[in-house]
């Protein structure tokens, strides 16, 4: 256990507003966590996340009217070094406790993916404290790895550099878009998920790639990919935190975190 101090209630608590009502009037959905990534040095300060990783800069931007290319506000991590570079943001669920989590929604901006480095940047939950191991949820924005290649034998022609291909993203190993674009993108995700007996659990991802220049009027239709939990042999029955993980040489741009459970509410 880190010694971060306890969490403010009224900073997890600014909760949750009509749009997280659950369309069925049966069930409601209880806030977890509601974040502007904007507010991020007072989250910390508060102890709402726990900051993990040598090769990593974090700070809160696009407040300042003076800088013009500042960008949206939110908070930009950035991590800088070799394959083995990693950093993450870690969330505990109800203190550590955990939840069943029915739905998490973010919206960030992927500004820089080092191909060099194979750097990826990944939304996630986790039922144990070995994210890798344990995640029953990963949102990942990725380039493809590098496919093996034969050994090359004295006297071959140069190699033509290989083109570097395309960011997608991918939901618990699967490819849920092939291709975001040029950098800068935007993207807005919105994961249900669906808990039940162990082998019917599933996964509903739900994105959208917002233009960096949208206006209100725009309507972007969202793409659906459905998939199972990632981890499947392992029994469990709550996420215990929400991580935030880079992963070589990335910039992202944090803007808005939701993380609601379902449950009678206050």
């Amino acid at each position: 256990h880190t010694h971060t101090r306890r969490a403010d209630p009224c900073l997890l608590a600014h909760r949750c507003t009509s749009s997280t009502m659950v369309a069925e009037e049966a069930a409601v959905e209880t806030c977890l966590l509601e974040q502007d990534f904007a507010k991020l040095e007072e989250y910390l300060e508060a102890g709402l996340w726990e900051v993990e990783g040598d090769d990593l800069r974090l700070y809160a931007s696009g407040n300042d009217p003076e800088a013009a290319n500042d960008g949206l506000p939110g908070a930009v991590i950035i991590t800088e070094g070799s394959v083995e570079a990693s950093a993450e943001l870690v969330h505990r669920l109800q203190e550590g406790s955990g939840a069943q989590v029915t739905r998490l929604t973010m919206d960030l901006v992927c500004e820089s993916l080092d191909p060099d480095s194979n750097g990826t940047f990944t939304v996630g939950l986790a039922f144990d404290d070995d994210f890798e191991e344990a995640a029953l949820l990963a949102v990942t924005i990725r380039r493809p790895r590098p496919e093996s290649k034969l050994p090359r034998e004295p006297g071959d022609p140069p190699e033509e550099p290989d083109p570097i291909p395309p960011v997608s993203l991918q939901v618990n190993g699967q490819v849920a878009l092939e291709d975001v674009g040029e950098l800068p993108a935007r993207l807005h995700l919105d994961v249900q998920l669906k808990w039940g007996i162990k082998e019917e659990r599933q996964t509903v991802l739900r994105h959208k790639l917002i233009p960096m220049q949208v206006t209100a009027a725009e309507q972007i239709e969202a793409s659906e990919t459905s998939v199972g939990f990632y981890t499947t042999d392992v029994s469990f029955d709550v996420a215990k935190a929400l991580f935030l993980r880079a992963t070589g040489a990335v910039k992202v741009r944090l803007l808005s975190l939701n993380c609601n459970a379902e449950g009678s509410g206050e």
